[in-house]
């Protein structure tokens, strides 16, 4: 069967074709480092991909959720601490004012100490983390304890009792606060009455032990609670960060080229394109002289 120039040509330019495409993959992949980067490039392993860069993003929420909390559970823990340091102050003073021999002027002199510890506490009952009242529950605008009285009888919650939870997994959520009149009720009570036990003439001050002992407890439990927190959070953080680096491993094993086997491949292809070149000018040339006679 005769085969004509034209068909010759044809062929020749669809085979040179095909070998300059795959010489241009080579070359991309080289230039980006990629084997895959669209779908149509092996639609089962960018599937793949695709999957892994999910959960990685999954992963990534998480350790942002953590690391948004850590320092606020921290800040928290150190309010409790401060508290704690304040009720200390208050049982020795409690103690020392249980003494028969004590003048009401020392009780007096006694109780302007309570009330700046009255103050101090109700100022750390109001710190503020990131422009939010760590113990307002979920009011997190709304100033949370105001001191009643002058001298002090009481401190009103102007918070609510929501909590504040984040995800730290997918099966996880945990509450980053504690509304302030759980956490701090027992220790303004404390306070004020022993405050109003040192001004009260009579008055039995050896009572207000047990209710700084109550106070301390209730301090000394919270801050326990967020102590473990801060612990949990700090071992899912490291956890996640493994598990992203893993994630991105199945990446790259998925996406990305072997360096040292692309560089033969594209050498390879570039000695059969050039050869392809030479061949097809001697086919070609040819071809078109007995066309053009």
């Amino acid at each position: 069967m005769r085969v004509s120039s034209q068909s010759i040509i044809d062929t020749v330019l669809t085979n040179m074709g095909g070998n300059y495409r795959r010489l241009v993959e080579l070359q991309r992949q080289m230039a980006s480092g990629r084997r895959v980067s669209r779908l149509s490039d092996d639609p089962a392993v960018m599937a793949q991909a695709l999957g892994y860069r999910s959960e990685l993003e999954r992963e990534g929420q998480y350790v942002r959720n953590i690391d948004s909390s850590l320092a606020r559970l921290g800040v928290t823990e150190s309010s409790f601490s401060n508290v704690n340091d304040l009720l200390q102050r208050a049982r020795e003073i409690a103690v020392y004012g249980s003494n028969a021999t004590v003048s009401p002027e020392m009780k007096n002199n006694m109780a302007a100490e309570v009330r700046q510890l009255i103050d101090q506490a109700v100022q750390v009952g109001n710190t503020k983390f990131n422009e939010q009242y760590l113990f307002a529950g979920t009011a997190t605008t709304t100033v949370p304890f105001t001191l009643v009285g002058n001298p002090p009888t009481s401190v009103t919650y102007n918070g609510n009792a929501g909590l504040i939870d984040r995800q730290i997994d997918a099966n996880a959520r945990v509450a980053v606060n504690v509304p302030g009149n759980t956490a701090l009720g027992d220790s303004f009570t404390a306070l004020i009455n022993l405050h109003t036990r040192l001004t009260t003439a009579g008055a039995d001050v050896s009572l207000s032990l047990a209710d700084i002992d109550t106070a301390m407890n209730t301090v000394l439990q919270q801050r326990g609670q967020f102590g473990a927190k801060l612990d949990r959070f700090e071992r899912t953080k490291f956890e996640k960060e493994g598990t992203q680096l893993q994630k991105r491993a199945l990446i790259s094993a998925a996406e990305d080229i072997d360096m040292a086997e692309t560089i033969t491949k594209l050498k390879a292809q570039e000695a059969v394109y050039e050869a392809a070149l030479m061949s097809t000018a001697r086919v070609v040339q040819p071809s078109l002289l007995q066309f053009l006679r």
